[in-house]
């Protein structure tokens, strides 16, 4: 599942947090998997602690209806660390 980002391909996946192996000069990179986060509609920044991945869930909403909405809602989402 190796894929090329060092050319214009997007990273985002709605399904799920993209683990990416960064090249030295982090100019580059390959995907190593994708692992889906259950109750995020868009999952975005994550972080590792313990045993678990804690992920951010964007909800940008259908056509980026949430983007700036003061009544979006946001929520971490917390799975098993893959």
């Amino acid at each position: 599942m190796d894929q090329d980002f060092s050319s214009d391909k997007p990273a985002a996946n709605p399904k799920g947090v993209v683990e990416i192996e960064l090249s030295r000069s982090l100019a580059a990179g390959r995907v190593l998997g994708t692992t889906e986060v259950p109750g995020a509609a868009w999952p975005g920044a994550a972080k590792a602690f313990g045993c678990r991945l804690y992920v951010v869930d964007a909800n940008f909403g259908q056509d980026n209806s949430n983007v700036g909405s003061p009544a979006a809602e946001f929520k971490v989402v917390a799975i098993p660390l893959p």
